[in-house]
C-alpha cells in the first residue's frame, strides 16, 4: 500500500526561474525505508519539506503531492534548531499537547516513548545540558511520541560524532523494522545508510535520476560523478572491475578482500616541518568558576604548512579550543602563541586581519547581508575576482541569494568562501564538511591541499573520519579535555577501531597502514596485476 505518491510536482523558489524540485513520478510503500541522496543543492530538503505542510516553503508548487496519511515526524539537520523546551519532559510533552490528550495519556506516550529509546535517564535534564547526540535522540523521541506514520529525517546525523552517527542510525533502522514506521532520510554520508535502505532515490537538480534498490542504484553511479558518495566498500569494488554485485557493507567488503588477496603493507612517508604556526601550552578552560574544566593542560603545535585534523565525541570540547585559538573565548590558565606571539597580545582585529581566519560550525553568523554577493563584497571588493572564485567553488549562481535561504550544502561553501578571502597564514575550521556532498568534499579536499602548499596552517575540526584521513598530516583525538594520540594520519588511523576510514576497517586484517581507498586499491591492483 502507497503512503505517498507523487505525480508530475514541480516547485520554485520566489525570483528563482530554475526549478528546484521537478519530478513526474515517486511513489513510496507503507514500511519503505528511502534513501535520498544527491549533491548540495539536489532538492533533497525541498522535496522533504514540501511532505510536511507545516513547514513547506514558500515557492510556486505545480502538481499533486498525495499522502496517505497526515500524521509526519520531521527531524531536521541541526539538533540546536528543533528544540524548543528548557526541559526533555517538557519537550517530550509539548507535542502531545498540541494533540490535546490526556495528562496520563500524556504521561504514558513519555514514559514509553523514553524507555523504548533508551534516554529515560535524559527524562529530567535540561535540554542546555545536552550534548549533540542527546539533544538529537531527545528530537526524535519528541516526534515518535506523537505516534507517526512517516517519519522524514533531513541529515540527521550531520553534527554527530561517527559513533554516535552509527548509533542514531541503527536506531531508526530498528524504528522502521520493529514498528513498521516508513522513513525517508537525505543524508550526504551513505556508508552506512544504503545497504540499511529498502530503495535508494539519486536526485540531480531536483529530478529524479534513479530510484531502484540499494544495488542497482550502486551500479547506475558507477562512473557518475556521484561515484564518490557510495560507501567505500562498492567503490573499492568497481575499481578493481570484478564481476557480480558490489559489497554494500563493511563485512561483505572485508570478506571480499580477505577471500581474493594476500597480507601486504603500505608504505607511507611523514612529512617533515619546521617552524610553528600555533603552539598551545598547558591551556586549561572552563565555563564558570565552579564548573568542571572543559579543556586540561591542552598541548600542542601546528607547524607552518601543516593540516592537524581532531577528531573526538559530542561534547569532548573540540569546538571550545577552537573558539580559544581564535580568542572569541580565554584559557584562564596556560599560553597561545600565534606566530610565536601571545595571542593576548594582539590587539583590535589584528589576529584575523594579518594572521588568521575562523570557520564556525553554524555558518550563518559569517553573514550579515542582504545577498551572498554584498557579504562577498564586504572583504573583496574586486567583482571579477568575487565571479571568478564563486564560479571555481560552484556557487556563482546563488549570489544574488539570501544567504538564509540556501540549502546547507550552499551556505557552508559562501561561508568558506568569504573566510579564504581573508587570505588567512592559519585557517580554523569546524565541521566544514558539514552538509556537503561528496563531489565537493572531495573540491574542498583540494583546496585545503592547495592553501598548504602555499604555506598555509590548518586545523580541521571534524567527525569526518574519511574526510580527515584524505588531508591530514596528523591526527589527534581530543578526550576528557586533553588531546591523545597525536600522530601521523596512517598510524593514528590504523591503530583505532571506531574512529577509523571504511577502508581501514575492510583491509586491516590484509593490509598493514591502508587507511585511505586509494591506498586499498593500489595495493590490489598491484596483486591482480
Amino acid at each position: 500500500m502507497e503512503i505517498l505518491n507523487i505525480k508530475d510536482l514541480s516547485f520554485s523558489y520566489p525570483k528563482q526561474d530554475e526549478k528546484a524540485i521537478e519530478i513526474a513520478d515517486f511513489s513510496v510503500n507503507q514500511g519503505d525505508f528511502v534513501l535520498l541522496c544527491g549533491k548540495s543543492g539536489c532538492g533533497k530538503t525541498t522535496l522533504l519539506k514540501l511532505l510536511k505542510k507545516e513547514i513547506s516553503p514558500f515557492g510556486t508548487l505545480k502538481g499533486k503531492i498525495d499522502l496517505n496519511t497526515e500524521n509526519i515526524g520531521f527531524v531536521f539537520q541541526n539538533p540546536e534548531e528543533q528544540i524548543i523546551s528548557e526541559n526533555v519532559k517538557s519537550e517530550f510533552a509539548f507535542g502531545l499537547e498540541n494533540l490535546k490528550l490526556s495528562t496520563d495519556e500524556i504521561s504514558l506516550r513519555i514514559a514509553e516513548t523514553a524507555s523504548y529509546l533508551g534516554i529515560s535517564y535524559l527524562i529530567n535534564k535540561k535540554t542546555a545540558e545536552l550534548s549533540g547526540g542527546e539533544k538529537q535522540l531527545v528530537n526524535l523521541g519528541a516526534v515518535l511520541a506523537m505516534r507517526p506514520e512517516l517519519l522524514l529525517f533531513d541529515e540527521p546525523t550531520a553534527f554527530l560524532d561517527p559513533i554516535c552517527a552509527k548509533k542514531f542510525i541503527d536506531l531508526i533502522f530498528r524504528i522502521n523494522r520493529e514498528l513498521g514506521i516508513t522513513v525517508i532520510i537525505a543524508e550526504h554520508s551513505l556508508n552506512e545508510l544504503f545497504s540499511l535502505s529498502s530503495r535508494v532515490c539519486f536526485l540531480e537538480k531536483g529530478k529524479i535520476a534513479c530510484y531502484d534498490t540499494p544495488q542497482k542504484t550502486a551500479k547506475f553511479l558507477k562512473n557518475n560523478e556521484f561515484e564518490k558518495a557510495l560507501p567505500t566498500s562498492a567503490r573499492i569494488f568497481n575499481m578493481l572491475d570484478f564481476e557480480g554485485e558490489p559489497p554494500l557493507n563493511i563485512s561483505e567488503a572485508k570478506k571480499f578482500i580477505e577471500e581474493n588477496f594476500k597480507p601486504d603493507r603500505f608504505e607511507f612517508e611523514i612529512e617533515k616541518f619546521k617552524d610553528n604556526a600555533l603552539e598551545v601550552k598547558n591551556v586549561w578552560f572552563r565555563y564558570e568558576k565552579n564548573s568542571p574544566d572543559i579543556l586540561k593542560g591542552v598541548n600542542f603545535e601546528l607547524k607552518q604548512g601543516e593540516i592537524l585534523s581532531i577528531l573526538g565525541g559530542n561534547g569532548s570540547g573540540k569546538t571550545t579550543l577552537l573558539n580559544l585559538l581564535s580568542k572569541l573565548l580565554k584559557a584562564y590558565s596556560g599560553k597561545i602563541l600565534v606566530f610565536g606571539k601571545d595571542i593576548k597580545k594582539f590587539g583590535g582585529n589584528s589576529l584575523y586581519s594579518e594572521n588568521l581566519s575562523y570557520l564556525p560550525q553554524n555558518p550563518t553568523s559569517v553573514f550579515v547581508s542582504q545577498t551572498v554577493l554584498e557579504d562577498f563584497r564586504e572583504i573583496e571588493k574586486d567583482e571579477n575576482v568575487i565571479k571568478s572564485i564563486a564560479s571555481k567553488f560552484g556557487v556563482l549562481h546563488l549570489l544574488a541569494r539570501h544567504p538564509f535561504d540556501l540549502s546547507g550544502g550552499e551556505m557552508q561553501k559562501c561561508a568558506l568562501i568569504k573566510v579564504l578571502f581573508k587570505k588567512p597564514k592559519i585557517l580554523l575550521l569546524d565541521e566544514p564538511t558539514k552538509s556537503l556532498d561528496a563531489v565537493f568534499e572531495n573540491d574542498l579536499a583540494d583546496i585545503l591541499k592547495m592553501l598548504k602548499s602555499e604555506g598555509v596552517s590548518i586545523i580541521v575540526v571534524t567527525h569526518n573520519v574519511e574526510f580527515a584521513a584524505t588531508i591530514s598530516d596528523r591526527c589527534a583525538l581530543l578526550f576528557d579535555g586533553e588531546l591523545t594520540a597525536i600522530c601521523e594520519k596512517h598510524k593514528f588511523f590504523s591503530q583505532n577501531q571506531y574512529f577509523t576510514t571504511a577502508s581501514s576497517r575492510i583491509a586491516k586484517s590484509v593490509f598493514e597502514n591502508a587507511v585511505l581507498q586509494k591506498e586499498v586499491v593500489a595495493l590490489c591492483q598491484k596483486q591482480k596485476g
